[in-house]
């Protein structure tokens, strides 16, 4: 599945304001307009491992809740 398809069905499915930017080979880094309560946005990776693809937020939604 190609990139654009990808992105074409994130945003049928999840929101239309969802954009995909490249960050090296078979990663991309996911702009949602989804924030926590201080404003800061959700930190959201696309990328493929072995055959998969895989959303991870890299343990990001972890160390926003340790601030409190």
């Amino acid at each position: 599945m190609s990139i654009k398809a990808i992105e074409k069905d994130f945003k049928e499915k999840v929101c239309d304001r969802i954009r995909l930017a490249s960050e090296g080979m078979n990663r991309y880094q996911v702009f949602t307009p989804f924030q926590f309560e201080d404003g800061d946005h959700l930190a959201i990776v696309l990328k493929q491992e072995n055959s998969h693809w895989l959303l991870s937020d890299e343990g990001h939604t972890y160390m926003h809740l340790t601030y409190r």
